[in-house]
């Protein structure tokens, strides 16, 4: 009976977690918003379909290091990891929605998507 939990409670897991991992997803705002408060982000996961997540970079203080954003482009540019992009003058990363994921810790993180705008 006992081998039986264990089973169970293993298939639920895998269950769960793959059905986590499903939940990725990415919210559009139906007009865009605000510029995010950075010039630069550095790429530390590039995904193969124009997105990216990236850490904000600057000198501002943060207490828990630099937000996390997901950066996205419609123009079909591909990222790759350790990238860093800035903005020129004029241009800002721009909030057009949220993104919300799991981590490997199986920690549910929501972000603003953004992407960098004239």
């Amino acid at each position: 009976m006992k081998r039986i939990f264990v089973f169970v409670s293993i298939a639920a897991l895998i269950v769960l977690i793959a059905g986590g991992c499903k939940q990725s997803q990415i919210t559009w705002f139906d007009e865009p918003g605000d510029c995010v408060e950075t010039v630069s982000v550095k790429v530390f996961q590039a995904y193969g379909n124009n997105t990216a997540l990236a850490e904000c970079l600057g000198d501002r203080f943060y207490t828990y290091g630099y937000p996390i954003v997901l950066l996205f482009n419609d123009e079909d540019k591909l990222y790759y990891d350790d990238q860093v992009i800035d903005a020129r003058e004029g241009q800002c990363f721009r909030q057009m929605g949220i993104y919300r994921y799991m981590t490997k810790g199986y920690d549910i993180k929501t972000v603003p998507v953004v992407q960098l705008t004239d």
